[in-house]
């Protein structure tokens, strides 16, 4: 999978926790992030709440403020003076062969 494909949303409701899908737009990973939270928690697609579905490409040019551009996607909070919280428990729902998610997310869990 190219980094460019992947997303991250805050989920709301049922489970409040950052959400990673792969997708090819905007529009797509909104749909598979209702899909995919719905079939997992038990609840209808539409009762799914979830908001700030960003792409890797707008953590890396916009959003993001770390030095390592990977660990921009796992930014949470930032000030002036950087960052100042990260994800603590991402739910991934992308191909489970993403090693650059997982050693970048391991990284972020010592931090």
């Amino acid at each position: 999978m190219n980094k460019i494909f992947l997303f991250r949303d805050y989920c709301d409701w049922p489970y409040q926790t950052a959400v990673f899908v792969k997708a090819n737009n905007q529009r797509c990973a909104s749909v598979n992030i209702s899909r995919l939270i719905g079939a997992l928690y038990g609840c209808a697609k539409e009762d799914v709440s979830f908001y700030n579905i960003d792409s890797y490409t707008e953590f890396m040019d916009e959003k993001g403020i770390d030095d390592d551009l990977d660990f921009r996607l796992f930014e949470s909070r930032q000030d002036s003076d950087g960052v100042t919280s990260w994800l603590e428990t991402p739910l991934f729902l992308t191909p489970l062969n993403q090693a650059y998610l997982l050693d970048t997310g391991g990284d972020c869990s010592v931090i």
